[in-house]
């Protein structure tokens, strides 16, 4: 949504077919929190919290998020 292409500093057309991990640190990615959170939403689990995130630039941005299954 908009809020979040400002938020992290991009524009639609620069994220579109990317992967979610572009906005995260590489030991967030490879580590096994990463791969539990992607196995909740594939099993239909919400996720909801406070999400360390890297916008454009490699700024740091905090999100108050959910997280939610696309079925």
């Amino acid at each position: 949504n908009q809020n979040f292409l400002t938020t992290m500093k991009y524009s639609l057309s620069e994220i579109k077919g990317k992967h979610h991990s572009m906005f995260c640190l590489s030991e967030v990615v490879n580590s096994s929190a990463y791969s539990d959170f992607w196995k909740d939403l594939r099993d239909g689990k919400a996720r909801s919290g406070l999400f360390r995130r890297i916008a454009k630039g490699g700024i740091d941005v905090y999100l108050e998020a959910n997280y939610l299954p696309i079925s």
